[in-house]
């Protein structure tokens, strides 16, 4: 079972020319659900811009997406 926790680093911060920066982090572990030990640990940021708060926001989280995807993909499952 996986177990994730997700915070927003601050919020939307707006840079140079009108454009916004967010970022996003996820906590997440591995939990046997038999036994209750915690396994393996990840944690990743991932920054996104955008022209408004909104997008900078949908992007931070697109990004981290495929950085958990491509992460958890190299976990080993038994």
């Amino acid at each position: 079972m996986l177990i994730g926790v997700l915070r927003f680093v601050g919020p939307a911060q707006q840079i140079s020319g009108g454009l916004y920066i967010r970022e996003v982090e996820l906590d997440i572990h591995t939990v046997d659900p038999l036994s209750g030990d915690v396994g393996q640990a990840l944690e990743i940021r991932e920054k996104g811009g955008g022209a408004s708060e909104q997008l900078s926001t949908e992007n931070a989280l697109d990004r981290l997406r495929n950085s958990v995807e491509s992460s958890v993909k190299e976990w080993t499952w038994t």
